[in-house]
């Protein structure tokens, strides 16, 4: 439900902040993102090599909380608009990390934690949650929007990111 969030949760943030230039700067946020993929991918998994994928998850966790958390300190003022995107380029950088981290050590966890024989249908598994959390994205994000604010997300996505991290390494 975390990393959904920008599928989701962002672009109704953006625009209730942005007015306008909300979904240009979606669209900013969609292109650091794929530059930050192409960018960083071999680096982090060259610093990462020594941990175990199992070691990896958490600190993907801790890379969503951080950039999601970021975008709380966006200003609420629509006239603010250069320091908003500050604040979204820094915040799309820091959880597009732990896009990059989850999904290059995700299926190696899986595969050296199951037998030869299941680790297709483990992997499909994998997909399955992931997608079933895009899945549920909107209806949870939304119940919580209309009872609270878009706003209020963020904090909420930080804490779930957090709680995440924290009860992998337990």
């Amino acid at each position: 439900l975390v990393y959904a969030q920008h599928q989701f949760s962002l672009p109704l943030f953006l625009s209730s902040r942005l007015g306008d230039q909300g979904a240009w700067a979606f669209g900013l946020a969609m292109t650091i993102n794929g530059l930050t993929v192409v960018a960083c991918t071999m680096p982090l998994t060259y610093l990462s090599r020594r941990l175990s994928p199992l070691a990896c998850m958490p600190v993907a966790g801790l890379f969503y909380a951080a950039g999601f958390g970021i975008l709380a300190l966006m200003p609420s003022a629509m006239g603010s608009s250069i320091a908003s995107i500050v604040v979204l380029a820094a915040s799309t950088f820091v959880w597009t990390l732990g896009e990059v981290v989850s999904a290059t050590n995700v299926n190696a966890f899986i595969a050296s934690r199951s037998p030869e024989s299941h680790r297709s249908r483990l992997n499909s598994l994998v997909s399955l949650i992931a997608q079933s959390g895009s899945m549920l994205c909107p209806l949870a994000s939304g119940a919580f929007i209309q009872a609270y604010d878009v706003a209020a997300v963020w904090p909420a996505a930080a804490a779930l990111g957090g709680l995440g991290a924290a009860l992998m390494l337990l």
